[in-house]
């Protein structure tokens, strides 16, 4: 009995001690973290102000794709910076002033936030497919129906959209290469084209390469090639070097898949940033509660 009296302030002193340090280090992860979560936050509410903002943004673009997913991808990262900086201050001022409210909120939203993120994943994955035979499809029908149109301003946002779009991602039509009727052999059968009495030009001039002869991208001066001859492109035809063949779908696709590993990057560390938050916050909120108690 003398020995544990003697022996039991010395271990208490210690434990104090030891928990006090523990304590201190999580609070300082769960500050560095805060802080990179509200940086993340911060990147996504000025990709989304942006995407919203820009002369050819989101809304324009939304017009020639046939689809709001555009649009409200644009949203979506627009409430998540939001939702990340809000998340990042509860966490911060939480872990400063040692508050299990303050606390508690961060954690139920970021784990909220890691489950929406991981839920998301899932459906684009399951339904990439679904989705890209839609967008497909939209993109056909607004290219046959709008372009080239002046009666409507939605008309004339699709024109300047897909003219951009052209020339910026060297394409022409929807999809496919040059031995396709759905890239720029499309055209053929749109309103624009049906409204040349001459049966020319086949193409837009934004399907023309700058550098090169516009009457014989478009097929004002006769060629033998595209876009003057239909598809298939066989042996006895000349490829054209001044036209765009390559659907702009495909492009959209191939720049993605360019910056898919800085894209995937980019998601990978806020997913780790929000869990490492989520780990040190959950920690400290019960250290910090025990600490009470010395």
């Amino acid at each position: 009995m003398f020995s544990d009296d003697l022996y039991k302030p010395t271990r208490s002193r210690f434990d104090k001690r030891d928990m006090g340090s523990l304590t201190k280090c999580l609070r300082y992860g769960t500050i560095i973290f805060t802080v990179i979560i509200f940086l993340a936050g911060a990147g996504l509410l000025g990709l989304g102000i942006y995407s919203l903002a820009s002369e050819y943004g989101a809304k324009q673009f939304s017009e020639v794709l046939g689809t709001q997913l555009y649009l409200v991808s644009s949203y979506v990262l627009l409430v998540s910076g939001v939702c990340l900086i809000l998340m990042s201050f509860c966490g911060g001022c939480g872990a400063i002033r040692n508050s299990r409210c303050l606390l508690g909120i961060f954690i139920f939203f970021v784990s909220v936030m890691v489950i929406a993120l991981i839920v998301a994943a899932i459906i684009v994955f399951v339904f990439r497919d679904r989705m890209s035979n839609t967008v497909i499809n939209s993109m056909e029908d607004i290219l046959l129906q709008q372009y080239g149109e002046a009666d409507t301003q939605d008309n004339k946002v699709v024109t300047n959209m897909w003219d951009l779009m052209q020339r910026e991602l060297h394409c022409c039509g929807v999809t496919g290469d040059m031995n396709s009727t759905t890239s720029w052999a499309l055209y053929r059968y749109s309103k624009w084209y049906k409204k040349h009495e001459s049966g020319k030009p086949y193409v837009p001039q934004s399907c023309c390469k700058p550098d090169g002869s516009t009457n014989i991208c478009t097929g004002i001066e006769d060629f033998n090639g595209p876009p003057s001859k239909k598809p298939p492109v066989d042996n006895t035809m000349q490829i054209n070097p001044h036209l765009y063949t390559r659907g702009c779908y495909d492009e959209i696709v191939h720049y993605i898949q360019d910056h898919a590993v800085l894209i995937g990057a980019c998601a990978i560390i806020v997913v780790v940033a929000l869990l490492f938050g989520l780990g040190f916050s959950v920690f400290f909120c019960r250290k910090a509660d025990m600490n009470k108690y010395y």
